[in-house]
């Protein structure tokens, strides 16, 4: 029986093939069309402009160039190319775009003039008309963009996004308050929750969001689930989280934010440009606890001057002398300086610091003024380094080097480090200049060498000869 509807299909369509034709399949069956008399290159050929139809409807069309449109009115208007819209009325208006894929019902149904778009989902991109380079995944994602550049992935994510571009959004309704800000990124449930036009905003974590009075930031980032902002130009770090650097484990210790070091002598924390404020009533220094927390102390002077400060074991005290300055450090104001400890016998002019018996430090530090103040002249082709003979005669004449403080001048004047690191690194750096150039010289006198030892061979091997 197949075989007999397989050769009356050969024979209309051979007879009719000018023509429309109508096949019926006999009721109650399927129609099954093989390829015709097993011929090879059997096919069914839908014409240009035609479509494949169900129930009077076109379920397959090819119109345009280079399109493939799957689904009742997809494509129903489209006259560009490189299209793919599969669901019904996917790609509906779309007149000149190109290059776009639509899948999923009414996906892309309004784009007439936009190319290159993705949109996958019911819905997705259902009012795009002109954007392009938008990637919207997700039923009802970007449903209501005109904007280019925006990637949507989500159900309703960027649903509300009009007019703004180079969004990104990755989850369930994320951005879905966005109307037209941009350069925003949104990832999680319900990130990026009531913005609606801020710019250059990142949100990370299920449900963050602005506040309803700050629904326009810009340049702000929120992490963490619930985190909420309320200013431009901020960043929040969870919602009443506990933040660790350095440590797993922050919440132990009660404290909002816990730094741990890498070692002895690595830094912990730095600060710079602080701001010094005088309260009201008093002044408010910042210390660290035996525990390492942060903590404030309040200082009331009187009168801009510091509580009476004990300046011996005797417990004289003179407020006169000592005040806080309005950067809030302890000052001296006696015009000759500060003297601690016994047994100081010269108190030279220039200094304000005297002390006995010696320091014991962990550090010290000398700040220079310029470059002038260190040796690094010497390398300069402008420096003139002394002939050693004159550097021999000076020693045997004055019993010191040149250019540094005898003993003499040391017991009178004192040893000024900076100067006199100074002066050692001047010569240093000269000692290294005596050494280039005996180098040289070494160097100089193995050529001659070498040199007279060919000459002399050479005359011997003449004599030889004769």
């Amino acid at each position: 029986m197949k075989r007999y509807y397989s050769l009356l299909f050969v024979i209309l369509c051979i007879t009719f093939s000018s023509f429309s034709q109508t096949i019926t399949a006999p009721y109650g069956q399927s129609l099954t069309i093989n390829n015709p008399l097993d011929i090879a290159g059997g096919s069914i050929n839908i014409m240009s402009d035609s479509a494949y139809k169900i129930g009077g409807k076109p379920i397959l069309s090819i119109a345009g160039i280079a399109n493939v449109l799957l689904g009742d009115g997809a494509g129903f208007n489209n006259q560009g190319t490189n299209n793919i819209f599969i669901g019904k009325t996917a790609g509906f208006l779309n007149a000149s775009g190109f290059a776009n894929t639509f899948i999923g019902e009414s996906a892309g149904y309004s784009n007439t003039t936009g190319n290159n778009n993705m949109f996958l989902g019911t819905a997705a991109g259902l009012s795009n008309a002109v954007g392009y380079s938008n990637t919207f995944i997700g039923v009802n994602a970007g449903r209501r963009s005109l904007a280019n550049g925006n990637a949507y992935i989500g159900t309703a994510s960027g649903i509300n996004t009009i007019t703004g571009n180079n969004n990104t959004g990755l989850g369930t309704l994320t951005g879905q308050d966005n109307v037209s800000g941009s350069q925003n990124t949104f990832v999680g449930f319900s990130s990026g929750s009531k913005l609606m036009s801020g710019d250059y905003n990142t949100f990370i974590g299920a449900l963050t969001g602005v506040a309803s009075s700050a629904s326009n930031i810009t340049n702000a980032t929120a992490i963490g689930a619930n985190t909420e902002l309320a200013i431009s130009n901020s960043i929040v770090l969870g919602n009443n989280a506990n933040v660790g650097i350095g440590t797993n484990d922050p919440v132990t210790s009660g404290a909002k934010l816990v730094v741990v070091g890498a070692g002895n002598n690595a830094s912990v924390l730095q600060l710079r440009n602080i701001p010094t404020r005088n309260t009201v009533n008093g002044l408010r220094q910042l210390f660290a606890d035996e525990s390492g927390n942060l903590v404030t102390f309040l200082i009331t002077p009187s009168a801009n001057s510091l509580p009476e400060v004990k300046l011996t074991a005797n417990s004289i005290t003179n407020n006169n002398l000592w005040t806080s300055n309005e950067s809030g450090f302890l000052k001296n104001n006696s015009t000759r300086g500060v003297v601690i400890g016994d047994g100081i016998n010269s108190l030279p002019e220039g200094y304000n610091l005297y002390v006995s018996e010696g320091i014991l430090t962990e550090q010290v530090k000398v700040a220079l003024k310029n470059t002038e103040d260190w040796a690094d002249h010497v390398f300069s082709k402008k420096h003139h380094l002394m002939p050693l003979q004159k550097v021999e005669d000076y020693i045997k004449k004055y019993q010191h080097l040149p250019n540094i403080p005898s003993a003499a001048e040391m017991v009178i004047s004192g040893n000024d480090l900076h100067q006199t690191d100074t002066k050692l690194l001047e010569k240093i750096e000269e000692l290294t200049l005596y050494m280039i150039e005996l180098k040289k010289e070494n160097q100089q006198m193995k050529q001659d060498i070498e040199s007279l030892k060919k000459t002399r061979k050479g005359g011997f091997s003449q004599k030889i000869k004769r």
